[in-house]
């Protein structure tokens, strides 16, 4: 199985995409991570007592709210240690978390200060795919 990656300059929250991955930083949102949970509120009860502890998950449909069809978000340590990294390991663990539960998921879309940790992740893991596709780097006009 081939994986492609799309770097886009673009809103995460606007992108057509199977599920939109995001962090949870433990009583603290910021960013996208802000704008999806709050948007995500209005259409869930009690979701605040759902959100993933390190290391767990959170998957919702996103019922229209967003421009993916769901979203996960990924439990993280505080904001203040999300370095490289944690980075990385929050786009491994979401993607393996994805593989086993999603499997049937093509489009993934992760906001753009994720990108690079991520991209270095499933490049690494390379070895393990039959045909790698090329990174594509795409600018707004």
């Amino acid at each position: 199985m081939a994986i492609g990656i799309e770097i886009l300059e673009a809103d995460a929250l606007k992108i057509k995409a199977d599920v939109l991955v995001l962090k949870y930083a433990q009583e603290f949102f910021f960013g996208a991570d802000s704008l999806a949970f709050s948007k995500l509120a209005l259409l869930y009860k009690n979701i605040e007592g759902k959100l993933p502890k390190p290391n767990e998950f959170l998957f919702l449909e996103s019922l229209g709210s967003v421009g993916a069809n769901y979203i996960l978000f990924s439990g993280v340590n505080g904001l203040l240690n999300f370095r490289y990294k944690e980075i990385r390991n929050f786009s491994f663990n979401s993607l393996k978390h994805l593989a086993k539960t999603e499997a049937d998921a093509e489009h993934i879309c992760f906001p753009r200060h994720i990108i690079r940790p991520a991209r270095r992740c499933v490049e690494q893991r390379r070895g393990q795919i039959s045909s790698p596709s090329p990174v594509q780097d795409h600018q707004p006009h």
